[in-house]
């Protein structure tokens, strides 16, 4: 992870020293956009594949499925319908997201690329920042393929860890816990074991939860997949969420137990039984 954090700041520095420069002046190989048509030949078509996802004109899967085969993507230059960024190079909105870490404009209230501002850099300089960007992004897809293989890795499960239980008079206990799909595919349904102890190992509490438990409105919605921008962030920081969506009836015993221990409660979640919408399933005892 400290490899990871200081090549991330590096880049990030890196990007910043070349792309926050003011200069008016305009290179004599400058980046132009150009050059993302398929039709021209100024630079390699791998690297036109990694400039267009950094401009995020493709993802990654697309990327990938080129660089598999280079020979399907230099077929498209026969097809007038290949991708290009000229409306982006024309300042009209181009009805994309366009993401923060691009130079942007603001146009009839939406953001567009700043093609103006790439353009005062040689072309070298910009396909470096892309390839980076790309192997940066291709490390995590693969990261979080080796997550979807192990059932454990698949829902992140979090709690308030100042208030995760709210106690009502009538024995009603109100879970403020998080659930949140972190796989690459979206999931049907879930299940598996809450399991409610103190900081003791003492076992307060077992219940067997299926999401259905979960209103369907709930946002974030806990069963679709994190997008590969956000994976990261998702994946590997921490949070605190606030979700009373979660309600289970006990006795009066159970609930003062609880409430005497409501200090020093750890909430564990085990996933038995997740189904995905592929068809796909994972289990554990």
């Amino acid at each position: 992870m400290t490899k990871r954090l200081l090549r991330f700041c590096f880049l990030t520095l890196l990007t910043f020293s070349i792309l926050g420069c003011n200069s008016q002046t305009i290179q004599k190989d400058a980046f132009k956009f150009e050059y993302l048509k398929s039709s021209n030949e100024k630079i390699k078509d791998s690297s036109k594949l990694k400039l267009n996802l950094y401009f995020n004109n493709y993802p990654i899967n697309r990327v990938n499925n080129y660089l598999a085969n280079i020979e399907d993507y230099k077929e498209t230059k026969k097809d007038n319908r290949t991708d290009n960024l000229m409306k982006v190079l024309n300042a009209v909105d181009n009805g994309t997201y366009t993401p923060d870490r691009l130079k942007r404009i603001k146009i009839n209230d939406k953001y567009v690329i700043d093609s103006l501002f790439y353009e005062q850099f040689e072309i070298p300089q910009i396909i470096f920042i892309a390839e980076n960007y790309y192997d940066q992004i291709e490390n995590l897809r693969l990261t979080r393929l080796e997550y979807d293989k192990n059932i454990n890795s698949i829902i992140k499960f979090q709690y308030d860890f100042e208030l995760p239980i709210t106690y009502s008079q009538d024995n009603v206990l109100s879970f403020n816990v998080d659930f949140r799909n972190k796989s690459s595919k979206d999931i049907k349904s879930f299940e598996g074991k809450l399991i409610v102890s103190n900081s003791e190992n003492l076992e307060l509490l077992k219940l067997n939860l299926n999401s259905n438990v979960f209103p369907q409105n709930i946002y974030p919605n806990p069963l679709k997949s994190v997008d590969l921008d956000s994976w990261e962030w998702s994946v590997l920081n921490e949070y605190r969420s606030s979700l009373l969506g979660l309600q289970i009836q006990v006795s009066e015993y159970k609930r003062e137990q609880i409430y005497d221990n409501r200090k020093k409660l750890i909430l564990t979640f085990i996933p038995t039984a997740i189904y995905f919408k592929d068809g796909t399933t994972l289990y554990q005892n």
